[in-house]
C-alpha cells in the first residue's frame, strides 16, 4: 500500500489491491484523535463506461451514501448528472429533499468530475452517510 500526503495538511491517499476481490481500493485518511480516521473512496474504474452511460443510467453505493449517474438533455446538449442520497431507499423512493445533484459535461471528463464531486460529498457529510442506515422508518 502506498501513501501520499497533500499540502501538508495531514491528509493522506493509499491504494491498496485485494487479491480476493481483485479490485483496487483508494481510501483517504484524515488525522482523528491520537490516530488516524480511514475514508473508502468512489474510484472512476468503479463506474461503467461512457458506452454505458450512453444508454442507460447507472447505480451504486459507498459508505452509506448512494449514488446515480445519468445523460440528461439540456439546453447545452447532453449532460451527465450526477445524483447522491443516503441509504437504504433507491433513486424513487427516496424523497427529493433528500437528494444532491450536480451536472458534468456529458464525456470522459464529467465522469471524473462526478467522482471528484461524489468523494466531496462523502468526506464532506460523513455523519450523514454514516447514520444513513438508521432511516428505515423514516419514510413510508
Amino acid at each position: 500500500m502506498g501513501y501520499t500526503e497533500y499540502g501538508g495538511s495531514g491528509i493522506a491517499f493509499a491504494e491498496s489491491f485485494d487479491r480476493q476481490k481483485g479490485r483496487r481500493s483508494l481510501f483517504k485518511y484524515q488525522p482523528h484523535g491520537n490516530g488516524w480516521k480511514v475514508f473508502d473512496m468512489i474510484r472512476r474504474e468503479d463506474i461503467l463506461s461512457m458506452e454505458f452511460l450512453k444508454k442507460t443510467e447507472f447505480t451504486g453505493c459507498c459508505q452509506g451514501m448512494r449514488y446515480r449517474l445519468e445523460g440528461v438533455s439540456g439546453e447545452e446538449g447532453k449532460r451527465l448528472r450526477c445524483t447522491v442520497w443516503p441509504e437504504p431507499f433507491n433513486f424513487f423512493k427516496t424523497p427529493e429533499e433528500e437528494k444532491e445533484t450536480a451536472e458534468f459535461p456529458f464525456e470522459e471528463d464529467g465522469v471524473t468530475d462526478a467522482v471528484a464531486w461524489m468523494n466531496d460529498r462523502l468526506f464532506e457529510e460523513k455523519d450523514k452517510w454514516d447514520h444513513a442506515g438508521e432511516n428505515w422508518d423514516r419514510f413510508r
